[in-house]
């Protein structure tokens, strides 16, 4: 599938790249991955026992079947656009808050959203390999010196879809901050504003990148009330 998207790539930047300049290789990639892979909640709904060894493998060729996409995805933008590209990948994945602006409770927030743990909805799982060299120990089994060097592709930022801090999603989460009456969407996402915020400032501090909030909002039952205001 790497070298079909790498074909594909080459369509693409030969039709657009006289107009487009800013390219994104990725959109999602823990999602389309998990829920369409693994957790079986997107297409192609497949669905894999979480903490398996099946599961485990499936996890790491689908990582790295993305992570080499992404890689020739670079390369190929860099030298075949006609415009000078700005190019990056754009992520979702775990994202805590701190619950103060204590250094202890911005630092417990920040090992969480970076936690050392195999799973592909850590947003460290993607970008460390791609930015800072470095590979998750369970991942490392499935990649070759090639391939690490395919994936560490220089990119100019980097993109994240930013809805929702988790650590406000379930009250059976350890460090949840859940609490009956939080406002949420119709979708019942927590509705957290601070963190665009929390997002730009540790993911920045980690990568070094500029960041882009490529996806934001909310889904709501909207209707004009009877001031005429909605």
């Amino acid at each position: 599938i790497a070298a079909y998207f790498q074909e594909y790539t080459k369509v693409v930047v030969e039709a657009l790249s006289d107009k487009v300049q800013i390219w994104m290789t990725v959109n999602e990639a823990a999602t389309f991955t998990g829920a369409g892979y693994l957790e079986g909640i997107h297409a192609p709904f497949e669905f894999c026992e979480k903490e398996s060894a099946e599961w485990t493998e499936r996890m790491c060729k689908l990582t790295r079947n993305v992570l080499i996409a992404h890689g020739n995805a670079v390369k190929v933008i860099r030298e075949q656009a006609i415009l000078p590209p700005q190019i990056g990948i754009a992520m979702d994945g775990t994202l805590w808050m701190p619950r103060s602006e204590k250094e202890e409770d911005i630092e417990s927030a920040r090992e969480i959203t970076f936690a050392e743990i195999a799973d592909l909805h850590q947003v460290n799982w993607w970008m460390d390999p791609i930015v800072r060299g470095t590979i998750h120990p369970v991942l490392e089994a499935y990649l070759t010196e090639e391939d690490k060097t395919i994936i560490r592709q220089p990119i100019d930022f980097m993109g994240y879809n930013c809805y929702k801090a988790n650590n406000y999603d379930d009250e059976k989460r350890p460090g949840s901050q859940f609490y009956s009456g939080l406002p949420r969407t119709a979708m019942d996402w927590a509705i957290t504003p601070d963190a665009l915020y929390w997002a730009v400032r540790f993911f920045y501090e980690r990568y070094r990148l500029p960041i882009l909030i490529t996806e934001n909002g909310m889904a709501n039952l909207d209707f004009v009330m009877s001031d005429g205001n909605i």
